[in-house]
């Protein structure tokens, strides 16, 4: 968690109002870890981090990842029902179209995230959360 505070702390310096958690090979879990076991690290992880990422003014973005990226939450769906039961606004989700589209699989109108998630930067417009 000091690696946590100190490096927020940095990007809070320098104006950083979004941290994606995308890296697939640094959030990997290692094998032989239960699908439930592996959600409840990463809901606990989500939780630690919640409140230093609010004393920064940060929010914490979850993209999922395809399955070649990382072995866990690799769909939209999973990372909306992490997001969820984190249950913190300062934890948001990111959908990466590129991601979607590798996996086959599309957004429907019935399971926007809504509340729970940011929008990506282009070169026409900032990166957001919606709380």
């Amino acid at each position: 968690m000091a690696y946590v505070a100190g490096a927020l702390g940095r990007l809070k310096r320098l104006g950083v109002k979004v941290v994606v958690l995308g890296s697939g090979g640094a959030r990997r879990v290692p094998d032989g870890f239960s699908r439930t076991r592996r959600s409840i690290s990463w809901w606990t992880s989500a939780r630690r981090i919640a409140p230093v990422a609010r004393e920064n003014g940060i929010t914490i973005a979850i993209e999922p990842l395809r399955k070649q990226e990382t072995n866990i939450i690799n769909t939209a769906r999973e990372g909306l029902a992490l997001v969820k039961a984190v249950d913190r606004p300062e934890i948001r989700l990111l959908v990466d179209y590129y991601h979607l589209a590798e996996e086959a699989r599309t957004p429907t109108s019935s399971r926007r995230p809504g509340r729970w998630s940011c929008t990506p930067t282009s070169p026409t417009r900032k990166a957001g959360c919606i709380r």
